[in-house]
């Protein structure tokens, strides 16, 4: 099953626990932009076009105004796209509704891509790059292997780059 399918079973099951139940709408929060728009195109629009709930699409996800939103008992937010580090630490916090897997079938999931408070929607990767005409194609002796290597600058000298935001990718 793709990745897309997954995500619109769980979209689907919150429809039948939450707001179809109701005929109410619900509200999705993603990141915006063009990454918005692929969610829109490839999911939400088919998900509210075949359910007939009206989906409100909100930018600017953040497990802490998702928390805060628990915390001060206003929450308007249904569905949150974010990254795996943001809902554990919101799920540890109580801050988020457990998934019902007897109504969400994750049977056609990948293995360690949900857990009780979430599912996984994307999959990227970080990668290193380097000169290989100064250090070496990827696997050989003088080519750098890990993260460690990465912030090894002694035996790796030079700039390093990274995104600023992002920088769980390199120590998990």
């Amino acid at each position: 099953m793709e990745i897309r399918t997954r995500l619109a079973a769980v979209i689907a099951a919150t429809f039948a626990l939450g707001a179809a139940a109701t005929a109410e709408p619900i509200t999705v929060v993603s990141w915006g932009g063009s990454y918005g728009q692929a969610q829109d195109n490839a999911l939400f629009n088919d998900a509210s076009r075949n359910s007939g709930i009206e989906i409100i699409r909100e930018s600017g996800a953040s497990m802490s105004k998702a928390c805060l939103q628990v915390e001060s008992g206003a929450v308007t937010w249904d569905l949150v796209v974010t990254g795996s580090g943001g809902a554990a630490a919101a799920a540890a916090k109580g801050c988020l509704e457990k998934i019902d897997y007897s109504v969400v079938d994750v049977s056609d999931f990948y293995p360690n891509t949900y857990t009780d408070h979430c599912v996984g929607s994307d999959v990227f990767a970080t990668v290193m790059a380097w000169n290989t005409d100064k250090y070496g194609a990827p696997g050989s002796d003088g080519a750098p292997n890990s993260w460690a290597d990465f912030f090894d600058v002694e035996k790796f000298p030079g700039t390093r780059a990274y995104r600023a935001n992002n920088v769980d990718g390199a120590l998990e």
